[in-house]
């Protein structure tokens, strides 16, 4: 009995994160699930210039921060955690001269690995 019930709960573990590809849009906010147990990792199409945000801290941490970003320079790659359970912050991006917006969220099931591609990538075309 208790095989099955430490089999569940790794299950429920393993099946509340989320690995996705969201669609990027300069003119809609992005919402991104956060979670202080685990990091989550963006791939965004392009390297981006910049990230900005009231209460986003590099990996020294701060007081008034909620969110953790680390950023390696020439990548694509962004990596964020949640501080603690309430972390609720609005980052903006910029790449290829766009802003773009995400709203960073604690949630229940929170976002693992999240690979980004610009709205007018994702359409199809006919070839």
């Amino acid at each position: 009995m208790r095989g099955v019930i430490l089999l569940f709960l790794a299950a429920s573990i393993g099946g509340a994160q989320t690995i996705s590809t969201k669609v990027m849009t300069p003119g809609t906010p992005i919402p991104i699930s956060l979670s202080p147990q685990l990091t989550t990792t963006l791939l965004l199409p392009k390297v981006p210039s910049g990230a900005s945000g009231f209460g986003l801290v590099g990996n020294q941490g701060g007081a008034n921060g909620s969110v953790q970003i680390e950023h390696p320079d020439g990548s694509k790659i962004i990596v964020l955690h949640a501080i603690n359970e309430t972390a609720a912050v609005t980052m903006t991006v910029l790449m290829d001269g766009q802003l773009y917006v995400f709203n960073l969220r604690c949630a229940a099931t929170p976002d693992v690995a999240v690979t980004l591609v610009k709205a007018d990538a994702a359409a199809p075309r006919a070839v």
